[in-house]
């Protein structure tokens, strides 16, 4: 499973590079443009909500491990 998940993000960034190269293409039509943009966006908003959450995660866990200490 660890191998998957490296070779993903391996290709992460190379599926990124292919979705703004249809972006940009004058060949590709408005339809797969826009659903280049769709998707990159989408998973922009996904990988922030992803933080926040590690973000309230971390801040939790530090809350209770001052609690512990008290």
């Amino acid at each position: 499973m660890e191998f998957t998940g490296n070779r993903l993000r391996q290709l992460s960034g190379k599926a990124v590079e292919t979705l703004a190269r249809i972006m940009d293409s004058e060949e590709a039509t408005p339809t797969e443009q826009t659903r280049a943009a769709k998707i990159v966006l989408d998973s922009a908003f996904q990988v922030a909500n992803q933080q926040d959450i590690l973000d309230r995660l971390d801040k939790l866990e530090s809350e209770a491990a001052e609690q512990d200490e008290s």
